[in-house]
């Protein structure tokens, strides 16, 4: 009876074991979501609608140099965020408005949106997301 137990037990044991070995199965991996052009249009739409409002309260001295910059780099973030569908005209363009993103040595990411690259490379956008049949746009609340 003992040496029954004993068996038993080992049986158990080896059991035990071998299912800890095991080699789960690999989790598959989803596929990657499609962003529409129109999605990316939107929201860098967004970010040249905030530019643009704030931009007109700079022009008008109600807002400090130390605002502004802070435009600037809240500007960088939300671009920074934007995605877009790889191999589109939308992709490309607005890689062409994340590479004018800087980040000083031990700053903050920002973006200077009164350069004429910045307008350059929103106009190539806009013209991008106007093929894909979105009418892009900035809307501005901020004066007259």
């Amino acid at each position: 009876m003992r040496f029954a137990r004993t068996i038993l037990v080992a049986a158990i044991a080896v059991g035990v074991l071998a299912g800890c070995t095991a080699v789960p199965a690999p989790v598959p991996t989803p596929p990657a979501a499609v962003i529409p052009a129109t999605q990316t249009c939107e929201q860098v739409s967004d970010v040249g609608t905030l530019v643009f409002n704030l931009g007109a309260l700079r022009r008008e001295d109600r807002m400090t140099d130390q605002e502004w910059t802070g435009v600037e780099q809240l500007a960088a973030r939300m671009l920074d965020r934007i995605e877009a569908e790889p191999g589109t005209a939308v992709a490309g363009t607005l890689d062409g408005l994340t590479g004018l993103i800087r980040t000083p040595v031990g700053g903050l990411a920002t973006i200077d949106v009164e350069a004429e690259e910045w307008f350059d490379a929103f106009h190539a956008f806009d013209l991008a997301c106007q093929d894909e049949g979105y009418p892009f746009g900035v809307y501005g609340w901020v004066g007259g």
